[in-house]
């Protein structure tokens, strides 16, 4: 598997990526890249693992390939009004410095490199549960990982060469970074933006939108707002996670005819694992976790699914 496909189109002028209205070349994105290395390097600091501290979801995204090109871990750390404000998140991934929106890179640890417990080259980016039980921890996911998720989303949803994702979840999220990564190995073009209930019906159909993902809440305000029919009419796919859906989701999701996908999956499993598609069940179970993806097993030991 070749780990930087971005690379190998480099002098691609095909649009890449979509960012808040803004569209960025393959020769765009990777020209960020380079400058990003550069900052890096000129800075002359020692660095294994980069804390990425930024709001710019452009920025987020060239940090992590740049990283990837030098071998350094990145590490995307939550908003302070995202994320649990009293969690040292760097320390929690052992960040030998942190960046924040370019312009600063601030070496932690006193320049000592931090003891890393994995082989660095094998990690492509470092994310952290949300702490909703517990403290946050700091998942490691390689490029296998990511590679081979990527693969069982494209056999399970079929994506189209071109094909356009909106992708209105959170960076620092799984359900939303991995998004980027299968542009990036299943050749489509990922649509990023922040949500807002109010225009985000717009952006479906002035962007020519194929797939979209959303949470259970997103979901409600597409109902509530009563656009469902008409997503259903302009998309492919609309695909649910983050949280099992309830019976009233489903019977819209029937009613409307939308062809939605259901999946279960957790940052430490690179997202879903598991889904279905609504037309493949008659009636709705809240425990039904989906068909199992490709190369997946699923079992339950001691009341937990393994």
């Amino acid at each position: 598997m070749n780990k930087d496909i971005l690379l190998d189109k480099s002098r691609s002028d095909d649009i890449f990526i979509i960012i808040n209205n803004k569209s960025y070349s393959f020769i765009e994105f990777n020209a960020l890249v380079s400058r990003f290395i550069k900052m890096i390097e000129d800075s002359n600091l020692k660095i294994q693992r980069l804390g990425i501290n930024c709001n710019s979801k452009l920025n987020i995204l060239v940090a992590v390939i740049a990283c990837n090109r030098l071998n350094i871990t990145p590490a995307i750390i939550p908003p302070k009004h995202k994320g649990l404000s009293n969690i040292n998140y760097e320390k929690i991934a052992s960040c030998d410095a942190i960046v924040n929106e370019f312009n600063c890179i601030i070496q932690l640890n006193g320049g000592e490199l931090s003891e890393s417990k994995s082989i660095e080259n094998n990690i492509q980016c470092i994310l952290f549960t949300s702490g909703s039980k517990g403290a946050p921890k700091a998942v490691e996911l390689t490029f296998d990982n990511i590679f081979s998720s990527a693969l069982n989303w494209n056999k399970a949803l079929r994506f189209k060469t071109n094909s356009r994702y909106l992708n209105i979840l959170p960076l620092y999220h799984i359900g939303g970074l991995v998004i980027f990564f299968r542009s990036i190995y299943c050749n489509f073009v990922s649509v990023v933006c922040d949500y807002n209930k109010h225009n985000i019906l717009s952006e479906i159909i002035e962007k020519n939108i194929d797939y979209i993902s959303v949470v259970p809440k997103m979901l409600y305000d597409f109902i509530n707002r009563k656009e469902l029919n008409i997503v259903a009419k302009n998309i492919d796919t609309i695909v649910i996670g983050g949280d099992g859906i309830n019976k009233y989701h489903y019977d819209e999701l029937v009613k409307n005819n939308v062809n939605a996908y259901v999946s279960y999956g957790m940052t430490e499993t690179s997202s879903g694992i598991s889904g279905y598609f609504i037309n493949q069940i008659e009636n709705f179970d809240p425990g039904f976790l989906g068909y199992a993806h490709n190369n997946v097993d699923i079992t339950v030991a001691n009341n937990n699914i393994v």
